[in-house]
């Protein structure tokens, strides 16, 4: 086809304003997934870390990015300027984030006053904690969703260049997702924060909107955006198994059908994988961001070079049955081999060390890489030959990309649900992995089916049945073993697996460790592959757990009701309930699959499952004191391992601070702040800037592993009764577990105490305190259990026993009444 001179100027100057377009649609897509990296983890602080909270959360983000697609489809065909409008919907999109705030304690304030009507109807609570969500989230995302149709109906001007300038574009705009996440994630909370992060997005999204505006006023001086012009020049050659199948309806229903499917697998997927790389790179906050940052940069990739295929395809309806097929063979494949993922991270540890946060990242990208990429990369190449197959008008592109994009969506949403509630808690890991292929393999023989023209459609029909046969067979017959073996903590010593659940939020176990005799000498709570408790029958460990309820109950002169922020093992909890003056214990465990495993430590926890004044109540416990109305005599936190994502939610200064609205008067706080280096040092800086009067105890216990830092925090100035204490100390009970730690008598614990808070926080300055905007403890967990220190980390070294001398003419213990 001869094109005219001014087709020729107008296809020149298109060329020229491309490069400034893809950094602009970049952006773009970086600040969208900062925004749902930041919006979702604050949101959680509002609903709560449960796993129906974060899925209502995600469902109603990616369901107005679908809603958005189809309102932006439609409106893209109809509009003459489409990138002014998307323009329009970015400057909108950063106006939500600048309220991010006010919208949040809108958020906030009406879902507390629902879950106060609605508690104990889950179905209710669902409706609270969605109308919640959609306060801040359902608008933006659904600009988010329309911002594709309209750039790629202002962008393909030729529909025999359909595939490449979608391919181009989805793949650009999903490199701005792995920008942006990776940005937040790896270091904008950490060093910025989640407001400066947000102003950091809301920046990109302005530039965005600056570079749209400028570029749509360029090309409407040379017509490239009017309607008419732009179907003038949409001729091109049509491959001919391309018009076999655009303009027919029933093949559309087919492409949509499959692109539902392929959303849904591909999220159950990084739901899958998720669970099952955290025993390779952990839990942390870096490993979150590792896997999403890995799965985007395999979808770029897939998508651009599906681009410049779907273009020359004769028969894309085959090319989609054989990438659903390539899916669920390379996906099933990289999870066979995910064994040997755990003990690369070791060598990759040992090779580059962990001292920096470009050597923690490597440590972590290059096995996700391993697992996650090339399967990733074939999930890409789906996106561009849909839509090559939908759309047979340029005309059409906008309705047709709207509606592909939609179902694909739902189809996430669905996926989302599926794996978190259906295929991990009652199937598994490995069952999930089989039913996803099983799922593809289904939807490639949907697609050969329906391919014309091909001599190898029959042979590939043959082979996607007897697949979907043997993956059915494997589904019911597989025995998968926990993936926990794999890892070295599973491997050194005498260990057995006595409790293992594969949860939604979480896999938890318990495992019994043995000397060479077989003898029992502890056990271990595993979430994921962290150490979450660990007991044994020496009560090193156990010191700890117990001290936290312990000693607060002893100095507290009527320790009626206690509340104890996490389960784990159950010792702190069983702890609080040895008292005889305690009526009440109320224990809020967020994973009910630690519940569960709580009768495993039934020697350990002193029986709390089956102690009548404990009650073990499912629920996250930051929200459960946002929306209780008791008041409580002692409140413990038991969450010292906080490397999980989202556990700084219990050590943050916010936390701490409504945690003393929920105190009686005359009440006590207790927290743990182990030998006073890492991440104990930002526990007690952020602990005594939230209480007005704070006691200082160091337990000199002559066991270098055990813990020796409690701290005790109250609202009125503390006043300790020497009398109750020589009291508790006459309950048999409690006179024995703390003879077990080296504290047998009134005069011992009084004798621990070292300064107040005040005294102590000139030395602890030179860390963070943890908040809700800036949660240092989720990054400083990780350098705590993974040795990595970045640069903040790396001052105040010196432990308790070290600071002791300076302290010690601040010894008298002023709290002490007569």
């Amino acid at each position: 086809m001869v094109m005219s001179s001014e087709e020729n100027g107008q296809a020149r100057v298109a060329r020229q304003v491309t490069p400034f377009l893809i950094l602009v649609f970049c952006l773009s897509g970086a600040s969208a997934l900062a925004y749902q990296v930041l919006w979702t983890r604050q949101l959680t602080l509002v609903l709560g870390g449960t796993a129906i909270a974060i899925s209502t959360v995600l469902a109603t983000f990616m369901g107005g990015l679908g809603f958005g697609a189809y309102l932006g489809g439609k409106f893209a065909d109809r509009t003459k300027n489409p990138l002014l409008i998307y323009a329009l919907a970015e400057a909108i999109i950063a106006i939500f984030a600048l309220a991010t705030p006010v919208l949040l304690s809108a958020s906030g304030t009406l879902f507390l006053g629902l879950y106060r009507i609605f508690q104990g109807t889950p179905v209710l609570l669902t409706v609270s904690r969605i109308l919640a969500t959609a306060i801040l989230l359902f608008l933006p995302a659904t600009l988010m969703g329309a911002t594709l149709p309209l750039v790629a109906r202002f962008f393909i001007r030729r529909i025999d260049h359909l595939g490449r300038g979608l391919g181009l574009l989805y793949g650009i705009n999903t490199l701005g997702g792995v920008i942006g996440c990776s940005f937040v994630g790896y270091y904008g909370i950490l060093v910025l924060g989640i407001r400066a992060s947000t102003l950091v997005a809301v920046g990109a999204n302005i530039t965005a909107v600056l570079g749209a505006i400028l570029i749509s006023v360029f090309s409407r001086g040379i017509g490239l955006v009017s309607k008419d012009t732009a179907t003038k020049i949409s001729r091109g050659p049509i491959k001919a198994g391309y018009q076999e199948t655009a303009g027919d309806a029933r093949f559309r229903r087919v492409v949509m059908i499959g692109f539902a499917i392929s959303g849904l697998t591909a999220i159950g997927y990084e739901v899958l994988w998720t669970r099952a790389l955290s025993f390779a790179i952990g839990s942390s906050v870096f490993a979150f961001t590792t896997v999403l940052a890995v799965f985007l940069t395999g979808l770029f990739i897939g998508s651009f070079l599906a681009g410049i295929l779907a273009d020359r395809s004769q028969h894309p309806m085959r090319t989609l049955g054989f990438i659903q097929a390539l899916i669920a063979v390379v996906t099933l494949i990289a999870f066979s081999q995910a064994h040997w993922l755990p003990d690369l991270t070791h060598k990759l540890v040992r090779l580059f060390g962990a001292t920096s946060l470009s050597s923690n990242i490597a440590t972590k990208v290059i096995p996700a890489a391993a697992a996650l990429l090339i399967p990733t990369i074939i999930i890409g190449l789906t996106f561009p030959f849909i839509l090559k197959v939908a759309t047979d008008r340029l005309e059409k592109l906008g309705t047709r990309l709207g509606e592909c994009y939609a179902v694909n969506t739902i189809g996430s949403v669905v996926g989302s649900l599926l794996a978190g509630f259906i295929l991990l808690p009652f199937l598994g890991v490995t069952r999930g992995f089989i039913i996803l292929a099983l799922c593809n393999t289904i939807m490639a023989h949907i697609f050969f089916q329906h391919a014309k023209g091909s001599r190898y459609t029959k042979p590939a029909l043959v082979v996607a049945r007897v697949a979907i046969v043997v993956l059915v067979a494997a589904a019911v017959l597989v025995q998968p073993k926990p993936l926990l073996l794999n890892t070295r903590a599973m491997k050194s010593g005498h260990r057995e697996i006595v409790y293992h659940e594969e949860g939604r939020a979480a896999t938890v176990s318990v495992v019994k460790n043995m000397d060479a005799a077989g003898r029992e000498w502890g056990r271990f709570l595993f979430i994921n592959v962290l150490f979450a408790a660990d007991v044994d029958v020496t009560h090193v460990n156990r010191q700890y757990y117990s001290g936290l309820s312990l000693i607060p109950t002893v100095l507290h002169p009527n320790p009626k009701h206690v509340f104890v922020a996490g389960l784990a093992s159950g010792a702190s909890t069983g702890a609080a309930a040895l008292d005889e003056r305690t009526e009440r214990v109320t224990c809020v465990e967020l994973l009910p699959e630690v519940i569960r495993g709580g009768k495993y430590f039934a020697e350990y926890n002193y029986h709390a499952m089956d102690n009548p004044k404990i009650d073990i109540i499912r629920d996250d416990a930051r929200a459960y004191l946002e929306t209780t109305d008791e008041t409580y005599d002692i409140i413990v936190t038991d969450c010292f391992i906080s490397a999980i994502t989202g556990t700084a939610a219990l050590y943050s200064l916010e936390y701490f601070k409504l945690c003393a609205r929920r105190l009686k008067p005359g009440g006590f706080m207790s927290v743990g702040a182990g030998h006073l280096t890492g991440t104990d040092r930002s526990i007690a800086r952020t602990f005594i800037e939230a209480f007005p009067e704070v006691a200082v105890f160091a337990m000199d216990t002559g066991n270098p592993d055990h813990n020796p830092t409690f701290l005790i925090g109250a609202n009125e100035p503390i006043r300790f009764s020497r009398e109750s204490i020589v009291k508790a100390f006459q309950q048999d009970a409690l006179r024995i577990e703390l003879t077990r730690f080296a504290i047998p008598a009134a005069d011992t614990l009084i004798a621990s105490y070292l300064c107040t808070g005040k005294d102590l926080l000139p030395y602890i300055l030179d860390t963070e305190s943890c908040t809700d905007d800036k949660p240092t403890i989720d990054f400083l967990a990780v350098t705590w259990i993974e040795g990595f220190t970045p640069e903040f980390v790396r001052v105040g070294t010196s432990d308790i026993w070290a600071l002791k001398p300076q302290l010690a003419d601040l010894r008298e213990f002023p709290y002490l009444n007569p």
